[in-house]
């Protein structure tokens, strides 16, 4: 596929990793998100029934709100992006079979770390692209499509913090983004928008179907 840079996350540069492993239900040891950016998660699960992960505080072990919650059946493979406050953690994790988890705390990354447009990737269930160096503000073409409809097909933009900056895809709404330079054109499986950004980003995607997202500077 055509790049405007081969480089590919993870490694995050300047991150801290916690990795976790078992098998069956477990809550992991603690971890500490200290740096100034994002947290991504990334899980697999190797069982054939339910799978469910999601972000305790580790004090108290109560649900964190806007944390990580993934919930799966059988096999699963996914990573998704929070914005979460400097503090310790656990995972709580309920799975019919071995899984595996990294927790990746990253700083805010300056203009000039992260992929290039051209952008084309294409995957399944969840996935976090990037971080992506949008560079100077200008409009960016993003072309999202999915192998077939779903509620569950979500796509969404976050800053170089991991807050959330805008919702690309959803099925039950019109595209809506913090940008004010914005086209679209939506079906149930595709998108085709026209919008303007800036800085380092990340994309995340959320939908159990195979995707192909491609972002490129405006023709």
């Amino acid at each position: 596929m055509d790049t405007g840079e081969t480089q590919q996350f993870p490694p995050y540069p300047d991150s801290e990793s916690t990795e976790f492993d078992g098998e069956g239900d477990t809550t992991t040891d603690s971890f500490e998100l200290v740096n100034d950016g994002p947290m991504i998660l990334d899980v697999q699960h190797e069982g054939d029934d339910r799978f469910v992960a999601f972000a305790v505080d580790d004090e108290d072990q109560e649900f964190v709100q806007g944390g990580p919650t993934i919930q799966a059946a059988g096999p699963y493979r996914g990573s998704s992006i929070h914005s979460l406050e400097n503090d310790r953690y656990r995972l709580e994790v309920e799975a019919s079979g071995e899984w595996t988890a990294t927790v990746y705390d990253l700083p805010a990354y300056e203009d000039g770390v992260g992929l290039h447009t051209p952008i084309e990737h294409e995957g399944a269930l969840g996935s976090v692209i990037g971080p992506i160096d949008f560079g100077e503000a200008a409009t960016r073409q993003f072309h999202i499509e999915f192998q077939e409809a779903s509620e569950a097909n979500i796509v969404e933009l976050f800053n170089r913090e991991g807050e959330f900056a805008g919702t690309l895809f959803d099925p039950e709404t019109t595209a809506e983004t913090d940008s004010a330079d914005e086209t679209a054109e939506t079906t149930e499986t595709e998108t085709r928008q026209s919008i303007e950004v800036s800085g380092v980003g990340y994309l995340s995607i959320r939908s159990g179907v195979e995707w192909t997202v491609s972002v490129r500077e405006q023709s």
